[in-house]
């Protein structure tokens, strides 16, 4: 499997742009490639062109694989899947014989983390790095038609320098930058009045912005995350109905 990757990924860097090219062959053995692919349509998608839709999902890069421009018209998990299979050169048929399905749902995602099927399972907020999926499940119990949420995390995650509201018992907090394509960004101001920006503003589509992830002192594990850093936004335990798993593609 890792000679697969190895493989892909010196395929996709001799196929992008240049200036990815040279990032994609320093960070090869991390396997970055498709983080690179998400900032890169991140950055230069025109607003017209970045919908939260389906039906068709459309993904795409300008001067790959015959695309003109930039454009995203996704939901979380598609646009997930997209962006690895594109940025590797993989086949609908070799994605099912992974995870049962060409266009994973959040939580088969999710399952798959758990499982470490083609996933090493991060469970520290330390030791998340660029590249890696973070998956939200929704439970029968959250009511959500939606499986959950997936997103690509974009730093490592850092230790904020003040906690802030909703600050959990026995947690300290962590914030990282993740992509994802959502019908609400990640843009906030925390209690402090510190804003976090989001390439989307409030709008939706495809961007980047904050995600605040919180640490179990004791086990050192993730125990938790919010949307946002806003004092408002919901803190989801991972025995909640929103749990969340951290992978890294192996």
């Amino acid at each position: 499997m890792k000679n697969f990757w190895k493989k892909q990924i010196a395929v996709a860097a001799l196929g992008f742009t240049t200036s990815l090219i040279a990032t994609s062959s320093a960070q090869a053995e991390n396997y970055l490639t498709h983080a690179n692919y998400a900032e890169k349509l991140i950055t230069f998608v025109q607003a017209t062109n970045n919908v939260y839709d389906s039906n068709p999902t459309i993904v795409t890069w300008a001067g790959v694989n015959g695309a003109t421009i930039y454009q995203n018209r996704s939901t979380c998990s598609p646009f997930v899947t997209r962006t690895i299979k594109t940025a590797y050169s993989i086949s609908d048929t070799t994605y099912k014989n992974w995870f049962g399905s060409s266009s994973p749902s959040s939580s088969e995602y999710h399952d798959a983390i758990l499982a470490q099927n083609h996933f090493l399972r991060v469970s520290t907020p330390e030791g998340i790095q660029r590249g890696d999926l973070i998956s939200v499940k929704y439970l029968p119990c959250a009511n959500k038609d939606s499986t959950g949420h997936m997103m690509i995390a974009m730093s490592s995650a850092v230790k904020r320098s003040v906690d802030t509201a909703p600050i959990i018992a026995g947690t300290e907090q962590y914030e990282i930058t993740i992509a994802d394509s959502s019908s609400s960004s990640h843009q906030a101001s925390d209690a402090n009045g510190k804003t976090y920006t989001d390439t989307r503003g409030e709008g939706s589509g495809a961007g980047m912005g904050t995600l605040r992830l919180y640490k179990d002192k004791q086990t050192g594990q993730i125990a938790g995350y919010t949307w946002t850093v806003s004092s408002s936004s919901v803190f989801y335990a991972t025995d909640s109905c929103r749990v969340i798993a951290v992978g890294r593609l192996q």
